[in-house]
């Protein structure tokens, strides 16, 4: 557990075990919490968990900037911990910034890892950014999470966790801060003009996209864009499960995990 500056920015971030190092980018309302009971599924592996700024423990970028400029962040942030070679892991949002870091990085990255993500912002994304918005710059949690969790869990996890989901929304939004809601809009906007699509042919790592087949906010076609352009690239897809594949399944999801990053062939099929 420590901080670095970079970019004069403070950015939290801790280093699990010892192995090949694989760092894992969050997606946009997570942080290293939300990894910690998954992380003992990756003995054997130097675990390298950040929270981006505007994430979790890290600090603030007061300014708006783009998915680029946080990309750029985390390359330096790279450099700074000595890494010659990594796995890189992201999902969601993380996602997206781990495609701008392999298009950037070239042979430094080994493996990539493509969770529920995309490599355009949609129309209906903005859209679905520009509620959220307006949600966040109310202070407005309760509307936040009410408009969010239908998107983020699939239709098989709300029958099935509906207290769970009802105790959820209850008390995730008094967690809250105004500096959490100040982050999390600077974030959505960082992602408003996401795209990488003529840029993917650039991604030279042994890459494994991850699908959800009741993903409603990355639906499955977005990663068929992936598996399109990343020329050494292959596609999974997790059933029953949403864009929270991770919470909703999360050992399938580390078996999958672990499976790619420790053999020598992508997996095929699931």
């Amino acid at each position: 557990m420590a901080f670095i500056n970079i970019a004069s920015v403070e950015l939290y971030y801790e280093i699990h075990g010892d192995g090949f190092p694989l760092l894992i980018l969050n997606g946009i309302m997570m942080s290293t919490m939300s990894w910690q009971k998954l992380i003992p599924h990756l003995e054997d592996t130097k675990v390298i968990l950040l929270d981006l700024p505007d994430q979790g423990q890290s600090g603030e970028l007061k300014t708006l900037y783009s998915q680029e400029d946080i990309g750029k962040i985390v390359e330096k942030f790279i450099e700074s911990l000595g890494l010659e070679k990594l796995d890189i892991l992201g999902i969601s949002y993380g996602g997206e910034i781990a495609q701008i870091l392999s298009i950037n990085l070239g042979d430094k990255i080994r493996k990539l890892i493509l969770a529920n993500t995309t490599p355009i912002t949609t129309k209906q994304l903005k859209s679905i950014g520009d509620s959220w918005l307006t949600s966040s710059k109310k202070y407005d949690g309760g509307k936040l999470f009410e408009e969010s969790f239908p998107l983020i869990y699939s239709n098989t996890f709300y029958e099935n966790n509906s207290e769970w989901i009802v105790k959820r929304l209850k008390l995730v939004p008094d967690s809250l801060t105004q500096k959490w809601f100040d982050g999390f809009s600077r974030l959505v906007i960082s992602a408003e003009n996401l795209n990488v699509v003529n840029r993917l042919k650039k991604i030279t790592a042994d890459t494994l996209i991850i699908s959800a087949d009741e993903d409603f906010l990355t639906p499955s076609n977005l990663q068929m864009v992936l598996e399109k352009e990343i020329a050494n690239s292959k596609r999974i897809t997790i059933h029953k499960s949403g864009h929270a594949s991770m919470y909703e399944q999360p050992e399938m999801f580390m078996m999958i995990v672990k499976g790619f990053l420790t053999t020598k062939r992508t997996i095929e099929v699931l």
